[in-house]
């Protein structure tokens, strides 16, 4: 996705829906462009908010908690809380790599259990934040940056899968809504319609 991509997906499952929980889903990002550096492409891979909106208009709505991937320094998975500005980063990650992630809230901290393979018993890394205890609404994947500033044409490739919000219910029909514009390539709307938010 490009950095002015304006894609966001999500599903809505009521207000307050979401309190403590525990999920589970698979991240990797297979390229970017630039690899490292600034004005890059930020893709948030999973995330919990009451605003739906690509990565610039979470940030101005500010009651969001993400995972997301994007190069910097070096390629990097963070996890944010946007109501209090916290986060915690775990890199350098390996283009390809798939990172298997257990997110973990209780009360007000937040914890992304990062692990190298499927069976979860070979642990990467561990990021903790201080979290808002705030109930959200809408789970979201598939974001882009939508920056309409700095180098546009840079670009990051990434998805997420295999999602398992360790619950019975199924959200209410018709409440699954894709929006996507702005420099989003045919082949890249394919991919992300391909991975919507899918369940074990």
């Amino acid at each position: 996705m490009r950095r002015d991509a304006n894609l966001f997906s999500y599903l809505d499952y009521g207000v307050g829906h979401f309190g403590d929980f525990i999920q589970e889903f698979e991240l990797c990002m297979t390229d970017s462009y630039p690899d490292f550096g600034g004005c890059t492409s930020i893709y948030v891979g999973w995330g919990l908010t009451n605003t739906p909106g690509a990565w610039t208009e979470l940030l101005a709505s500010n009651d969001s908690l993400v995972a997301m991937m994007y190069p910097g320094g070096s390629l990097l998975l963070k996890i944010s809380d946007q109501t209090n500005d916290n986060g915690d980063t775990f890199s350098p990650i390996v283009k390809d790599a798939r990172y298997f992630c257990r997110a973990i809230r209780n009360g007000t901290t937040f914890q992304l259990f990062i692990y190298s393979d499927a069976e979860m018993t070979s642990l990467e890394d561990t990021l903790t934040i201080d979290c808002t205890a705030l109930a959200f609404r809408y789970l979201m994947n598939a974001t882009s940056q939508h920056s309409l500033t700095g180098r546009v044409e840079h670009n990051v490739t990434a998805y997420m899968q295999h999602l398992d919000i360790h619950e019975r219910s199924d959200p209410a029909p018709g409440s699954v809504r894709s929006l996507g514009r702005a420099g989003l390539a045919t082949s890249a709307r394919a991919r992300v319609k391909a991975r919507m938010l899918t369940r074990r």
